[in-house]
């Protein structure tokens, strides 16, 4: 999968030296003038970094950007500046922001942040795969969300049993448990239950749940 840097920059000399830095760095890049078109349409699953320019110290730009550090926590952004007061700094860097660089900075500066802030993307989406829907994780207790954690990653039963050095008939109760909790009716479906970033767990418990295998 490649990987993209978004690019806001309204001076087009300076955006194009950026490009050329992504390019030289094997990435994609996507180039904007604006930070609303680049903030329209950013899905941070697919946009490793955002690298913005701001015309000044940043705090216009901050302020456009604190929503989608709000609602994407995996994204990353490394705010250019003119010069920032300590304040706005410490904000940004508290309301997610991975760096912020002031005017003059090296093309290596830019380079560790760039390095940086992709690395940082990716270890918190992974992070996010492998976190339960919070509505989950308040029903199951430790043992079922670790057993619930190895379903998603597609571990049999045998598997399961061996990791958590629990026996094969264990597993087997604590699966159904976990699938009569959340109101799946089977393996396929509660794996997609157990991925969704939200959901609506079923309240109305079946009266029995046969035994379910693995396929």
């Amino acid at each position: 999968m490649e990987t993209i840097v978004a690019v806001v920059e309204a001076d087009q000399t300076a955006c194009k030296a950026m490009q050329s830095l992504i390019d030289s760095m094997s990435f994609s890049s996507q180039l904007y003038s604006q930070l609303g078109d680049c903030l329209s349409d950013f899905d941070a699953t697919e946009v490793a970094c955002m690298v913005v320019g701001a015309e000044r110290d940043g705090a216009a730009e901050l302020g456009q950007l604190l929503p989608l550090l709000q609602q994407q926590p995996a994204a990353r952004v490394i705010l250019l500046t003119d010069g920032s007061p300590t304040s706005l700094v410490v904000k940004a860097m508290r309301a997610g922001v991975s760096c912020v660089l002031e005017h003059p900075f090296s093309f290596d500066d830019l380079v560790d942040a760039l390095k940086t802030a992709i690395e940082e993307n990716a270890e918190m989406l992974q992070a996010e795969r492998k976190r339960l829907p919070e509505e989950i994780s308040e029903l199951l207790t430790r043992q079922e969300e670790d057993i619930a954690m190895l379903l998603v990653e597609g571990a049999a039963t045998k598997e399961i049993a061996a990791r958590l050095d629990l026996s094969v008939r264990t597993i087997h109760y604590r699966k159904n448990t976990i699938f009569k909790k959340i109101g799946a009716e089977n393996r396929n479906q509660a794996i997609k239950m157990l991925t969704r970033q939200t959901m609506s767990v079923v309240t109305r418990q079946p009266a029995a749940m046969q035994t379910i295998g693995d396929h």
